[in-house]
Protein backbone atom coordinates (compact mmCIF):
# COMPACT_ATOMS: atom_id res chain seq x y z
CA UNK A 1 0.00 0.00 0.00
CA UNK A 2 3.02 2.50 0.65
CA UNK A 3 4.34 1.97 -2.46
CA UNK A 4 1.03 2.39 -4.75
CA UNK A 5 0.51 5.65 -2.60
CA UNK A 6 4.18 6.68 -3.36
CA UNK A 7 3.44 6.05 -7.34
CA UNK A 8 5.87 2.95 -7.15
CA UNK A 9 3.47 0.72 -8.86
CA UNK A 10 3.30 -0.70 -12.57
CA UNK A 11 -0.07 -1.55 -14.56
CA UNK A 12 1.27 -4.13 -17.20
CA UNK A 13 -1.26 -5.25 -20.71
CA UNK A 14 -1.72 -8.67 -19.61
CA UNK A 15 -3.31 -7.47 -16.27
CA UNK A 16 -0.15 -8.45 -14.20
CA UNK A 17 0.79 -5.42 -11.67
CA UNK A 18 4.67 -4.40 -10.18
CA UNK A 19 4.14 -3.08 -6.77
CA UNK A 20 7.17 -2.26 -4.71
CA UNK A 21 9.36 -4.11 -6.94
CA UNK A 22 7.43 -7.11 -6.56
CA UNK A 23 4.99 -8.73 -9.91
CA UNK A 24 1.45 -9.67 -9.06
CA UNK A 25 -0.28 -12.11 -11.70
CA UNK A 26 -3.34 -10.81 -13.21
CA UNK A 27 -5.37 -13.68 -11.11
CA UNK A 28 -3.44 -12.33 -7.99
CA UNK A 29 -4.82 -8.30 -8.46
CA UNK A 30 -8.54 -7.24 -7.92
CA UNK A 31 -8.60 -2.63 -8.46
CA UNK A 32 -11.37 -1.81 -7.18
CA UNK A 33 -12.42 2.12 -7.35
CA UNK A 34 -14.52 3.00 -4.99
CA UNK A 35 -14.82 6.94 -4.67
CA UNK A 36 -14.61 9.37 -1.75
CA UNK A 37 -17.86 10.89 -0.28
CA UNK A 38 -18.12 14.21 -2.77
CA UNK A 39 -17.02 12.00 -5.80
CA UNK A 40 -18.25 9.87 -8.89
CA UNK A 41 -16.05 7.79 -10.29
CA UNK A 42 -16.21 5.68 -13.39
CA UNK A 43 -13.80 3.02 -15.30
CA UNK A 44 -13.87 1.39 -18.30
CA UNK A 45 -11.03 -0.80 -20.13
CA UNK A 46 -8.64 0.45 -17.83
CA UNK A 47 -9.18 4.25 -17.94
CA UNK A 48 -10.68 5.83 -14.51
CA UNK A 49 -12.26 9.10 -14.24
CA UNK A 50 -13.34 10.55 -11.00
CA UNK A 51 -15.52 13.45 -10.57
CA UNK A 52 -16.05 16.27 -7.91
CA UNK A 53 -20.35 16.14 -7.18
CA UNK A 54 -20.08 18.87 -4.55
CA UNK A 55 -22.01 21.75 -5.11
CA UNK A 56 -20.26 24.65 -4.34
CA UNK A 57 -22.07 28.18 -2.82
CA UNK A 58 -20.78 29.82 -6.40
CA UNK A 59 -22.76 26.60 -8.57
CA UNK A 60 -25.75 27.06 -6.32
CA UNK A 61 -25.62 30.37 -7.26
CA UNK A 62 -25.93 29.60 -10.92
CA UNK A 63 -28.16 26.94 -10.22
CA UNK A 64 -30.71 29.28 -9.04
CA UNK A 65 -29.99 31.96 -11.74
CA UNK A 66 -30.25 29.99 -14.60
CA UNK A 67 -34.10 28.74 -12.43
CA UNK A 68 -34.33 32.26 -12.50
CA UNK A 69 -34.28 32.73 -15.61
CA UNK A 70 -36.49 29.77 -16.65
CA UNK A 71 -39.38 31.40 -14.36
CA UNK A 72 -38.66 35.33 -16.10
CA UNK A 73 -39.31 32.98 -19.64
CA UNK A 74 -42.53 30.99 -18.43
CA UNK A 75 -44.11 34.51 -17.13
CA UNK A 76 -43.38 36.14 -20.40
CA UNK A 77 -45.11 33.66 -22.10
CA UNK A 78 -47.85 33.19 -19.65
CA UNK A 79 -48.13 37.13 -20.01
CA UNK A 80 -48.57 36.40 -24.11
CA UNK A 81 -45.12 38.33 -24.61
CA UNK A 82 -42.88 37.73 -27.36
CA UNK A 83 -39.84 35.83 -26.77
CA UNK A 84 -38.33 38.97 -29.07
CA UNK A 85 -39.72 41.33 -27.12
CA UNK A 86 -37.79 43.64 -24.48
CA UNK A 87 -39.56 44.11 -20.85
CA UNK A 88 -38.46 45.56 -18.00
CA UNK A 89 -38.04 42.94 -14.90
CA UNK A 90 -38.19 43.85 -11.25
CA UNK A 91 -36.30 41.17 -8.98
CA UNK A 92 -36.94 41.16 -5.53
CA UNK A 93 -35.70 39.05 -2.63
CA UNK A 94 -32.67 37.47 -4.73
CA UNK A 95 -30.28 35.75 -2.42
CA UNK A 96 -27.07 38.22 -2.32
CA UNK A 97 -25.04 34.97 -4.23
CA UNK A 98 -27.45 35.23 -7.06
CA UNK A 99 -27.38 39.04 -7.13
CA UNK A 100 -23.87 38.86 -9.20
CA UNK A 101 -26.22 36.87 -12.02
CA UNK A 102 -29.02 39.14 -12.84
CA UNK A 103 -27.17 41.19 -15.68
CA UNK A 104 -26.55 37.81 -17.31
CA UNK A 105 -30.10 36.84 -16.51
CA UNK A 106 -31.33 40.46 -17.79
CA UNK A 107 -29.08 40.15 -20.78
CA UNK A 108 -30.68 36.87 -21.96
CA UNK A 109 -34.31 37.27 -21.09
CA UNK A 110 -33.87 41.01 -23.27
CA UNK A 111 -34.79 42.65 -19.74
CA UNK A 112 -33.87 46.18 -18.60
CA UNK A 113 -33.43 45.42 -14.68
CA UNK A 114 -35.73 47.64 -12.84
CA UNK A 115 -34.47 49.46 -9.33
CA UNK A 116 -37.45 49.90 -7.03
CA UNK A 117 -40.13 48.34 -5.64
CA UNK A 118 -42.45 46.04 -8.47
CA UNK A 119 -45.22 48.44 -9.43
CA UNK A 120 -48.90 48.16 -9.57
CA UNK A 121 -49.06 48.21 -13.34
CA UNK A 122 -46.54 45.44 -13.48
CA UNK A 123 -48.24 43.18 -16.56
CA UNK A 124 -47.33 40.10 -14.64
CA UNK A 125 -45.83 38.91 -11.57
CA UNK A 126 -44.63 35.66 -9.71
CA UNK A 127 -43.06 34.46 -6.73
CA UNK A 128 -40.05 31.68 -7.43
CA UNK A 129 -38.93 29.29 -5.32
CA UNK A 130 -35.42 28.95 -5.85
CA UNK A 131 -32.60 26.73 -3.24
CA UNK A 132 -31.63 29.79 -2.05
CA UNK A 133 -35.53 31.22 -1.14
CA UNK A 134 -38.43 32.84 -2.56
CA UNK A 135 -37.88 36.04 -4.76
CA UNK A 136 -40.69 37.84 -6.39
CA UNK A 137 -40.43 38.89 -9.82
CA UNK A 138 -42.23 41.07 -12.05
CA UNK A 139 -42.26 42.26 -15.75
CA UNK A 140 -43.73 44.84 -17.71
CA UNK A 141 -43.81 45.66 -21.61
CA UNK A 142 -40.55 48.28 -21.96
CA UNK A 143 -41.35 51.33 -22.09
CA UNK A 144 -38.75 53.35 -24.13
CA UNK A 145 -37.67 56.36 -24.28
CA UNK A 146 -40.40 59.12 -25.04
CA UNK A 147 -43.59 56.31 -24.77
CA UNK A 148 -46.46 57.24 -22.70
CA UNK A 149 -47.57 54.71 -19.84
Amino acid sequence: MAAARDGAVTFEADGSVTLGGVTLTPDEVEIQATPRPGTAVAHDEGLVVVIDTELTPALRAEGDARDLQRAIQDLRRDADLALDERIQLWIEGADPAVVPHLAEVAADTLSDLAAGPIPADAMARASVELASGEVRVALRRHIGLGASR
